[in-house]
């Protein structure tokens, strides 16, 4: 029988290793990705031979839910209670592969959203797997309950940049005033994720969002008229913004998360769980700060339902500490490029994939390095 996941990678504090650059710092950061990373198949790759651990990790979920992460459909993963396991154990599965290449530890972590329960999980802050899995279905289930009650839903408002090309004073001005207008909670829109300078992510009714596509139209043609603009495509061209909708099933880190019901279980169980000190600080979501404790982990993730994430602020406190890399956990890349539009460290993008090598199939591990974009927005 394959060892138990959880005791794999939990060293105690003294044996822990970490990342460190050539003057010996400890400057490279995990990054692990948040829901919306989800696709058809996400793990059959990496559930190999010579991958026990990582056939455990399925195991183990398969036995807290009931059925086998590894042949979600597409409808399946639509659904915030399928979606948000799914994600939790396939970041886990690739963040034990790339352990089992380079075992060594990050001064911190982040997540993004969900990924914060990855984040806290590699950190060494539950007592097993089956206990992240355990409150991954609580957190679930209740996200699903709020999203059944009202459906609602996310959409990122963002700059198209070119490499190379800064945000002029124009785009600051629009974008500053779209951002207050896309993210008035007095009209029931509420700000999800402050992504970076050009980039938040905001949360609504799908109504709403209707609305909003609606009054950003109006508004671009009003905004072309005062500039002098004969064409509003050439203004839409040269503003490079863009209103994108976020494949979730719900307005996440907003008030719509949260009815008494829902609340009650998942916080009856969030009290329940059992958590550890952390061997190395996790980056709160929100308030982009370090927590370590039981205590403090209880109040993120429980604060963490209704309040949006803070990845600028987290990416302003990690550059304070002189973190220089991020690493990016997840398939698609979508840390990595967030992070990337910052322009002010290394991204790194670790892509695990499957390969033939002597006829039996194996893991390997190539890491994706973007160059720094040095211009400072």
């Amino acid at each position: 029988m394959p060892p138990r996941a959880e005791v794999l990678y939990t060293p105690p504090i003294e044996e822990v290793k970490f990342y460190t650059d050539k003057e010996g710092k400890r400057s490279t950061v995990i990054m692990f990705p948040g829901q919306g990373t989800q696709y058809v198949g996400m793990g059959k790759e990496l559930c190999t031979d010579d991958n026990s651990e990582v056939q455990t990790l399925y195991r183990e979920a398969e036995e807290v839910f009931g059925r086998s992460l590894l042949g979600l459909t597409e409808e399946d993963l639509s659904k915030t209670l399928w979606a948000q396991p799914a994600i939790f154990v396939h970041s886990e599965a690739r963040r034990l592969v790339l352990a089992k290449q380079n075992p060594v530890t990050p001064p911190f972590y982040l997540g993004n959203s969900l990924g914060i329960y990855n984040a806290l999980y590699a950190a060494g802050a539950f007592h097993s797997f089956k206990d992240a899995l355990f409150l991954i279905k609580a957190r679930a289930e209740s996200m699903q309950k709020a999203c059944d009650l009202v459906e609602t839903g996310l959409f990122a408002f963002l700059i198209r940049l070119k490499d190379g090309q800064t945000i002029s004073e124009k785009q600051k001005a629009a974008f500053e005033e779209l951002r207050e207008r896309f993210t008035n909670n007095d009209l029931g829109r509420y700000l999800e994720a402050d992504i970076n300078e050009s980039q938040f992510v905001a949360g609504a009714t799908k109504a709403n969002i209707a609305e909003m596509k609606q009054e950003y139209e109006e508004w671009l043609q009003n905004w072309a008229q005062e500039e002098g603009y004969e064409d509003v495509e050439q203004a839409r061209n040269d503003l490079g913004f863009a209103f994108v909708d976020i494949d979730v099933s719900g307005a996440f880190h907003s008030p719509y998360m949260t009815n008494d019901r829902a609340d009650r279980d998942f916080k009856l169980k969030l009290m329940k769980t059992r958590f550890r000190k952390t061997r190395v600080p996790v980056i709160a979501n929100t308030t982009a700060l370090p927590i370590q404790t039981p205590e403090e982990i209880r109040e993120e993730l429980y604060d963490h339902l209704d309040k949006p994430v803070l990845l600028r602020q987290s990416f302003d406190f990690l550059e304070s500490q002189g973190v220089k890399i991020l690493w990016d956990i997840g398939e698609k890349g979508v840390m990595a490029r967030i992070a990337r539009a910052r322009g002010k460290m290394d991204i790194r993008r670790v892509a695990v994939g499957a390969s033939a090598a002597a006829g039996a199939a194996a893991i390997t591990i190539a890491v994706v390095y973007f160059r720094r974009r040095r211009e400072k927005y």
